[in-house]
């Protein structure tokens, strides 16, 4: 009876160790992948947020084209009154 509780005892130590080097490459697999996984997660946030807010997007959107189109461009270029101006001229 003895030598079983010995070799269980031996076993059990046997099984400890294999689950703490687990443990550790778990871990420096995790350390790994933090970043990846955080940026995942922020895509996922930015997804969850363009569907929660439809309004946003379209306004943020539109608000591009409009730059890209260089209407707020030469606005911002010359100032409110003489980038109207410009525009006034360029029509």
């Amino acid at each position: 009876m003895n030598q079983q509780l010995i070799a269980l005892a031996y076993r059990r130590n046997q099984i400890l160790l294999k689950i703490s080097e687990q443990r550790t490459n778990i871990s420096g697999l995790m350390q790994q992948l933090q970043h990846p996984l955080s940026m995942a997660d922020a895509g996922l946030k930015a997804v969850h947020m363009m569907r929660n807010h439809p309004a946003w997007v379209a306004g943020a959107v539109t608000a591009l084209l409009a730059w890209r189109l260089k209407g707020i461009a030469v606005l911002a270029k010359y100032g409110w009154k003489q980038g109207g101006e410009e525009i006034e001229h360029r029509k």
